[in-house]
């Protein structure tokens, strides 16, 4: 259900990003009288604050879902989700920052150097924090499991391993992209700036649909029932269970041919108790 309600609204919210990116671009081009290039150098327009703030949702629910993903993994471990939801409240004040500093933006200032380009780093900062700590911590620990299992190598594990690697590897990698042509004052931020959201989109979504298509149920199962039994006892604790008696019947019917009738009939059940 957790994951319906954020595939909800991340779509909701990459639907209203571009839905905006379209609008202002008519804008832009179109209706607004001084040109595209005073247009978008004015950061302040409500319709740049209510896309960033869509912007600043769609991390927030993605950088969640990661939390939420380690947490899961790690057998709901209370410890190990310290330090990323430190990291996500912050990424929601600096968030909140950011759209504050956005309704005070004036046209002139240089965004590199304002409030708002040290709220941005931050928020930079703390999202890629999130997303490195939350993935380092699921490899290590897939790969723990995988590793104890010895003899017994599950190769389904290390596949969910490079599924979630590979998907988180691509926010990563944009968010890094944004951070590094932000501090060096280099106009491809707008262009990381506004498909960010996408990206980190993409990056959630692609692992429900590799698991949604089977991806991850394509390796050989190679893995032993002994080797399955340890593996499910330490998930669930070393629990005992008490198997119960089942009774299991059985009918047969035989069916006999004789020289003076046609078919007799002989039915029989019998019970075996497991």
């Amino acid at each position: 259900m957790t994951f319906i309600v954020a595939n909800v609204a991340i779509f909701i919210s990459n639907t209203i990003h571009w839905i905006l990116v379209v609008i202002r671009i008519f804008m832009a081009f179109v209706t607004y009288p001084q040109g595209p290039l005073l247009f978008y150098a004015d950061i302040a327009q409500p319709s740049e604050v209510v896309q960033s703030g869509a912007l600043i949702f769609t991390l927030l629910v993605n950088d969640a879902m990661m939390i939420y993903r380690m947490w899961i993994i790690w057998g709901y471990s209370k410890r190990v989700i310290i330090i990323p939801l430190c990291t996500l409240f912050g990424l929601l004040v600096c968030g909140i920052a950011v759209l504050y500093q956005m309704t005070r933006f004036h046209m002139g200032q240089n965004i590199f150097i304002t409030d708002l380009g040290r709220w941005l780093t931050s928020d930079s900062v703390f999202t890629l924090c999130t997303n490195l700590y939350c993935t380092t911590m699921i490899a290590w620990r897939i790969w723990r499991i995988n590793a104890q299992i010895e003899g017994h190598k599950n190769s389904n594990l290390m596949s969910v391993l490079a599924i979630i690697v590979e998907s988180s590897a691509i926010y990563t990698i944009w968010a890094i992209f944004f951070l590094v042509s932000y501090e060096v004052d280099s106009n491809l931020q707008f262009l990381s700036n506004e498909t960010i959201c996408i990206v980190a989109g993409i990056s959630f979504m692609l692992i429900n649909v590799r698991v949604g298509m089977g991806w991850e149920q394509k390796a050989p199962q190679s893995i032993s029932t002994f080797a399955a039994a340890q593996f499910t006892s330490r998930i669930l604790g070393n629990q005992s269970f008490t198997m119960q008696p089942t009774t299991v019947y059985i009918s047969q019917a035989v069916e006999c041919d004789d020289d003076r009738s046609r078919t007799a009939s002989q039915r029989s059940s019998k019970a075996l108790a497991v």
